[in-house]
């Protein structure tokens, strides 16, 4: 449009900003920015410079419609740097709704006879008819919002804040969809990927009227739309700090088949090093920062999610992508990256500008907000903080006294309730574990409750112990220090000290105008006096130890000479034993007798493979120890003549029902007649079960007992060491079905199990503990035929072995302990047979014997 004017400005527009003023000598309007900048603009409208007349129109050609581009002050100020630029107009509505307003506002036609163009005057606070109705409510909610969080703040830094509003919009309405830039967000899927998609999730009819809400907002800004994708990702929400629900997309079937950006990102402990001496911060959070990036065309298809109001796709970055964070975090740096670590530090959407003194950070702040101007990045204002002394920045406080922790993680920490899983611990375990530079002694609790956590199915264990390392750490928080931050300016302190298992260090620094600063440890010795070297050496060693200053050295002041005595027996005694003693030991005989230890004696009574291995395993160790073990079982001579044949029976076998505790299920069985009888009158075993511990008890009797005679032994071996049982399995023995016993459970309530007629594999617990014991008595019974004596040593033997039902022996399966038994003190190695009591010189003999 031909208007003859580059851009026309009104009075009130001059007035609000006072950074204006109009050169009349010079015939400029001069425009200050806050950056120090001065721009002269020649203009028309005095009677010196009458106003060119506009070219005729051309019949010929058709008249262009009126294009007309809306800009703010600050826009202005860009674009009159710009060469190619013809014309512009002031919003003058905006000037109409600012507080307090202004009333001379009126809006002028460009040109009164111009056919391309028409506009009346118009009456304050009146919009013209072309401009839309949501202008001046988007002004309004943008003017109300800029006067609520600039109030507090200095002039200087007020005036810069509003000189630059455009950058923080209270919505994305005014800026749409993000321009084009170098840095878009591109998704590359792995050669052998899978398209995925998923059913919506179930949401709240809250969540989903903010559903609703979000996605009506984000159509009309145009960051997602109706998609066709084959892709589709559920929905989910995550709440934001002030209790807002951020909209994310449960991405989890497409981020494994991504190929990972490995952009770095920074370490916040990096971050914080840079910030010391500095005392004014400024905090930008950008507004929905993963909003403000492009998704390259090719890569909207993948980011399609499904929800119960349709199918969309992204055109802007979406929370939960696996590669968002490096392409923000690149797209920053790329904007900010002459600046960086100078006085702009950037972590992904936060951003922190620092500078010494106020003056400094207003010179800094104008170049970065100019920067985020030219690059179409919006912050939001209510979340930024300009110009302060204290300002939270990646989880921590940071001012110009030092570090501090987050107010709001101290009271989630001091609150935090004691753990009753694993899952829980690890999750007190990682927030404090951020905060551990706070916690002094943090490691010293941290290892002991993180030895509770170290596997990935622990067994849940809740000691004193860890109360008292859980508690530690609460108290800590709440008198965390403030922490210094490194101050490159001044030198360091490296505290080393050494012990016989470890070594440590620390490094320090002197701040002596803080009253809790660390002090250097005054040494007892004067340091040197620095010479010239020392002074260019960057490292002077300290020590609170006396320097070497000499050798000690050894004079000799006598002559010593060794003179033997009459009976030289220290002489004597230090003197090599003759030649034919002194051979190397023979690794394999050393073996044959320490598995005959456990296998060959009597009290040990010829054990199978696996308790003859556990009983080795106990004190002897050596390579292949298994094998040696199994093939000296195997090729046991009395084994492999007296051993019974060992198979399951024929046909289908049904278990018992497996006990619940120790004793309340046992079985019951006779072994006899024996003939002949012991001098004692015995032909009999009677042997009990307990089917939980596989304890078995040995009692010799005799055959013909009775009932009552039978009850008396249970009683008196069984009953009164564990307990009445709950249940009794034994065959149809007249003892066991007589009336007197079936009565007598009754009355304690004792259930009495019965094996099939003729099927002994019904108790086969019972019946293969038989064959054992009688393996047992025929390897160590002599010719007298005395087995009743040896049955003590039986019962020890068996219970002490491990049982291969239960992977322990039946004694510490039932007592929780391995009992002291004779086959661990009657070993030949740990023997003296020079004893003066013959009658234990019988009994170890007996005991120690071989069969």
């Amino acid at each position: 449009m031909e208007t003859g004017y580059d851009f026309i400005l009104g009075t009130p527009w001059s007035r609000r900003f006072c950074s204006t003023e109009a050169d009349w000598a010079t015939n400029t309007f001069v425009l200050k920015t806050k950056c120090g900048q001065t721009s002269r603009v020649p203009f028309i409208g005095t009677a010196a410079t009458p106003r060119p007349d506009p070219p005729p129109p051309d019949p010929s050609v058709p008249t262009p419609s009126p294009s007309i581009t809306v800009t703010s002050p600050r826009q202005f100020a860009h674009f009159i740097r710009q060469d190619d630029v013809t014309f512009f107009m002031v919003n003058v509505t905006d000037l109409l709704h600012y507080d307090p307003p202004c009333p001379n506002a009126e809006l002028i036609p460009l040109e009164p006879h111009s056919p391309s163009i028409s506009m009346p005057l118009i009456s304050t606070f009146v919009p013209p008819p072309s401009v839309e109705s949501t202008l001046p409510s988007c002004a309004d909610a943008d003017a109300e919002e800029l006067a609520r969080y600039t109030a507090n703040l200095e002039p200087t830094v007020r005036d810069l804040i509003r000189e630059y509003h455009d950058v923080f919009p209270s919505s994305f309405s005014y800026a749409g969809i993000p321009p084009m830039r170098d840095v878009e967000h591109s998704i590359q899927l792995v050669p052998d990927y899978r398209v995925h998609h998923q059913a919506p999730y179930r949401l709240s009819i809250p969540k989903a009227a903010e559903l609703k809400r979000q996605l009506e907002e984000l159509m009309g800004v145009g960051f997602i739309k109706p998609s066709n994708s084959p892709w589709g990702a559920p929905v989910l929400f995550a709440r934001k700090a002030d209790g807002t629900l951020r909209l994310c997309i449960d991405y989890r079937n497409l981020n494994p088949y991504t190929v990972k950006n490995s952009y770095p990102m920074p370490c916040s402990d990096e971050l914080f090093d840079r910030l010391a001496g500095n005392r004014f911060f400024t905090k930008i959070d950008l507004r929905s920062g993963y909003h403000q990036i492009r998704v390259a065309a090719v890569g909207q298809l993948k980011t399609a999610f499904r929800s119960r109001f349709g199918h969309y796709e992204f055109t802007v970055m979406s929370f939960g992508l696996t590669n968002a964070p490096a392409t923000f975090q690149r797209a920053m740096n790329d904007i900010f990256r002459d600046i960086l670590e100078q006085y702009v530090l950037v972590y992904l959407d936060d951003i922190l500008v620092y500078s010494r003194t106020l003056e400094e950070h207003l010179r800094y702040l104008c170049d970065f907000l100019d920067r985020l101007c030219r690059h179409g990045f919006y912050a939001k204002l209510s979340k930024c903080r300009f110009a302060q002394h204290n300002v939270d920045f990646s989880g921590h406080y940071v001012s110009d006294q030092g570090l501090h922790m987050d107010d709001a993680k101290i009271t989630a920490i001091a609150e935090w309730p004691a753990p009753t899983s694993a899952k829980q611990l690890r999750s007190f375990l990682g927030l404090t574990s951020y905060y551990s530079n706070f916690i002094r002694g943090y490691t010293r609790y941290s290892y002991v409750l993180t030895s509770t956590v170290l596997w990935k199915n622990p067994p849940w264990a809740w000691t004193p112990l860890h109360k008292d390392a859980f508690l530690a750490p609460k108290k800590a928080v709440i008198c965390a220090p403030v922490l210094h931050l490194p101050d490159f300016d001044r030198p360091f302190i490296l505290i080393t000290d050494a012990s016989d298992f470890a070594v440590g260090a620390v490094l320090s620094q002197v701040f002596p105008s803080s009253p809790d600063s660390f002090h250097p440890r005054i040494p007892r010795f004067p340091s040197p006096t620095p010479t010239t070297a020392s002074r260019l050496t960057p490292t002077r060693p300290a020590t609170d130890e006396p320097s070497i200053d000499y050798s000690p050295t050894i004079v000799e002041d006598a002559t010593v000479k060794s003179r033997s005595g009459d009976c030289p027996i220290a002489f004597y005694s230090r003197q090599l034993q003759p030649a034919e003693i002194n051979y190397t030991a023979d690794e394999r005989e050393l073996r044959v007798r320490a598995v005959a230890e456990f296998h060959d004696q009597a009290a040990a009574v010829h054990m199978g493979f696996h308790k003859t291995l556990a009983h080795v395993s106990r004190l002897y160790v050596w390579l292949k120890r298994k094998d040696f073990v199994k093939d000296y079982v195997a090729e046991c001579p009395t084994c492999q003549e007296v051993n019974s044949v060992n198979h399951l029976p024929y046909g289908l076998l049904q278990p018992l029902p497996i006990p619940e505790g120790r004793w309340q299920s046992i079985s019951m069985d006779f072994i006899g007649p024996l003939r002949p009888p012991t001098p004692r009158g015995h032909d009999a075993i009677l042997v009990v079960v307990d089917h939980f511990t596989k304890r078995a008890r040995f009692v010799p009797c005799r055959y013909a007992i009775s009932a009552r005679e039978v009850v008396d032994i249970v009683f008196d071996r069984v009953v009164r060491d564990h307990g009445l049982p709950l249940s009794i399995i034994s065959d149809r023995d007249p003892r066991f079905t007589s009336r007197f016993w079936r009565r007598l459970h009754e009355v304690y309530n004792t259930q009495l199990h019965f094996s099939s007629s003729y099927h002994p594999q019904t108790d086969g617990q019972t019946e293969i503990t038989n064959r054992t014991l009688g393996d047992i008595l025929r390897k160590i019974v002599r010719d007298d035929q005395q087995w009743d004596l040896h049955l003590a040593h039986a019962e020890i033997a068996y219970n002490h072995a491990v049982s291969p039902a239960t992977g322990m022996s039946p004694y510490y399966c039932d007592l929780g302990y391995h009992p002291r038994v004779p086959a661990d003190f009657l070993r030949p190695s740990q023997l003296h047979p020079d004893t003066s009591c013959p009658a234990l010189d019988d009994w170890v003999a007996h005991m120690t014997s071989s069969t």
